[in-house]
């Protein structure tokens, strides 16, 4: 179970950035891993991870830690969960689609990032960081 943990965390986080154009250039690279590998929720959290991304490369510039940007990619995920799936059951709590994909999706997400984003947070902010965008697209004290 650890060593499936672990897989999972670093094809999580390996991944190759690519720069996004719109009204604001930030780089980020929604919730991709290498070689396509499937992973589950990842169009449910694409917002979350893109925005995660940018909390990561703009941290420094802006003041936000680690923590601070994952905190926020936590429950980011999890109003995403309840958006998505809201709170309907079937088969009572067993088989509640919210919960699962809180405790299968965003709970793994969260420590795929606890465990190895120490990894990619930058220690010092790229120039596009500076932009008053980019803070508005990363502040982890913002909820999507």
């Amino acid at each position: 179970m650890r060593t499936t943990v672990i897989l999972f965390d670093l094809l999580l986080l390996l991944a190759v950035y690519d720069g996004v154009t719109s009204s604001c250039f930030v780089m980020h690279n929604g919730c991709s891993v290498p070689l396509d590998v499937y992973v589950p929720y990842k169009s449910t959290f694409t917002p979350a991870c893109k925005k995660h991304d940018v909390c990561y490369y703009c941290g420094q510039h802006w003041g936000w830690s680690q923590r601070d940007c994952d905190e926020r990619f936590k429950k980011d995920m999890y109003k995403l969960c309840e958006s998505k799936y809201g709170k309907k059951r079937f088969l009572g709590s067993l088989f509640n689609k919210e919960r699962l994909c809180k405790s299968s999706g965003a709970d793994a997400y969260h420590l795929a990032v606890r465990t190895g984003g120490h990894l990619y947070y930058e220690s010092k902010s790229p120039d596009w960081c500076k932009e008053t965008c980019a803070k508005n697209y990363g502040d982890p004290f913002k909820s999507l």
